[in-house]
């Protein structure tokens, strides 16, 4: 999976395996971003060239594919590279995810030869994994493509990782965790922007029960059509179809609030009605 050589860099050593229970030694300062997913292993390697910055290549294994695009997803900002099923570069760092693997590729400094080689490097560590072809989660789908800013979806499972992208509460007022899935959004149209939070979780009780819980913490007050203003002057608001809670947290104008949770609704609605 990892060669003994990129380019002109030559592999410094064998390379490390870590899993859940060592990670840490690794990545002390974000092993718990993957560990919010069903990571299951990393194997990392380390190249060197002298007279260049040393060249990381680490490859995670997320366990599933849902859960390699959620890590991927997690800080992603630019424009797929045509690697993997999803990929970005820059800055001397290559990121993409494959099937159930998540690669990272990266130097400290950017130069030409670095550039070339960690984008060679990238595609034999693509091609020695499973064929590309694996989609995102079904729930990203779900998503209304108005106004979407597509780079900045983000997929995840648990309280922590939605408060790091945008935080609601110290607690857990949304009742998120390992069996929930959940996916935040970015929108801008018209000069107003918003976000749109959708959960989907095991039954409807667990459903309702969060839509009872994030009304009273975050939406006290909310009128029937479930939109509120909050004291900073956006617009909130939710509700709930089936197993899905549709979720404004915030939006700069209230036509747009209103608009995103409609349109998710009927989103969800064609796709129970197939």
């Amino acid at each position: 999976m990892l060669p003994d050589e990129a380019g002109l860099w030559k592999a410094e050593g064998p390379a490390k395996a870590y899993d859940r229970h060592t990670l840490y030694d690794y990545i002390d300062g974000s092993a718990e971003v993957y560990l919010a997913y069903a990571f299951r292993k990393l194997v990392t390697r380390r190249y060197v060239r002298e007279g260049q910055p040393a060249i990381a290549a680490d490859v995670f294994d997320m366990r599933t594919p849902a859960d390699a695009y959620g890590i991927f997803s997690f800080e992603r900002m630019g424009r797929h590279v045509g690697i993997g099923d999803g990929s970005e570069y820059g800055g001397a760092i290559l990121r993409f995810w494959q099937g159930r693997y998540f690669v990272c590729v990266s130097a400290p400094k950017e130069t030409e030869a670095v550039k070339r080689a960690i984008l060679a490097l990238g595609r034999r560590i693509s091609a020695a994994l499973p064929k590309p072809g694996a989609q995102p989660p079904k729930i990203v789908s779900l998503l209304p493509p108005r106004g979407l800013r597509a780079e900045r979806v983000r997929y995840f499972h648990q309280h922590g990782s939605l408060n790091y992208h945008f935080f609601l509460s110290t607690e857990n007022i949304l009742k998120l965790g390992a069996d929930t899935e959940a996916v935040l959004a970015q929108y801008e149209t018209g000069g107003a922007r918003a976000r749109l939070l959708l959960v989907r979780y095991p039954s409807q009780e667990r459903a309702q029960q969060a839509l009872d819980s994030f009304r009273a913490s975050y939406l006290a007050g909310v009128g029937a059509d479930g939109l509120l203003q909050l004291e900073d002057g956006n617009w909130a608001g939710a509700r709930r179809r089936g197993t899905y809670l549709v979720i404004v947290p915030e939006a700069s104008d209230r036509s747009l609030a209103d608009r995103l949770l409609r349109e998710t609704e009927k989103r969800l609605g064609e796709v129970r009605g197939k």
